[in-house]
């Protein structure tokens, strides 16, 4: 007869390397629109977001109090019906998807319904009409300060070729590029002027035959 094979060990071990190569991709993307920051919208979009972030940092002084009063409300309410309000951390995940827009983790019953309704209510004026819209107000007055800040017309603050080399570059390989980059350059205009001067001298010669 065959024995049983436990491979919990195995599959847990694989669901920690998928997490850590999400984990790993999403730090790559998070670098990659770090360096894309010499395109000025992205420039404009990232710098707006920070500043966001610090002006939305005092509203946490008053969410994060909030997040918990509903977390502790939600799960006095429906722990003994709703098995995702059983435990504190399941009302807290439960209230986290209710703010991004989920509200199917809630469901009205006979007995507590009075209670629900109010839930509701509460939550939606203090967190979606208050925390929410002042999170977006944060948004698009620091977009609209970053955006003349640092210029409105874009052609004003181009970057010139050397220093996207500077900024793509090493030290001293930028130091050589730009230095080879000039010599080609030099060479390019001294080879049009020999090209002009022998083009006017042609012309010349042709008028003095004629």
């Amino acid at each position: 007869a065959k024995c049983f094979t436990n491979d919990q060990s195995w599959a847990r071990t694989y669901d920690y390397i998928s997490i850590a190569e999400a984990a790993v991709l999403a730090c790559i993307v998070l670098r990659w629109i770090f360096y894309m920051r010499i395109n000025r919208q992205t420039f404009i979009i990232w710098n707006a977001i920070w500043k966001s972030y610090k002006t939305y940092a005092f509203f946490l002084l008053v969410l994060t109090p909030t997040l918990c009063a509903f977390t502790v409300l939600g799960h006095t309410i429906w722990r003994a019906d709703l098995g995702s309000h059983r435990t504190m951390w399941g009302s807290f995940t439960s209230t986290l998807m209710m703010l991004c827009g989920d509200y199917e983790a809630v469901r009205v019953y006979v007995n507590e319904r009075p209670w629900t309704l109010i839930f509701l209510i509460l939550f939606y004026i203090f967190m979606n009409l208050i925390l929410v819209n002042a999170w977006v107000a944060a948004v698009v007055h620091g977009y609209q300060q970053v955006r003349v800040g640092f210029g409105y017309n874009p052609n004003d603050h181009s970057w010139t070729h050397e220093r996207y080399a500077n900024w793509m570059l090493w030290g001293p390989l930028a130091r050589v590029y730009l230095r080879l980059v000039k010599i080609i350059q030099t060479r390019r205009e001294q080879r049009r002027e020999q090209r002009l001067a022998k083009k006017a001298a042609k012309t010349a010669a042709k008028e003095e035959r004629e």
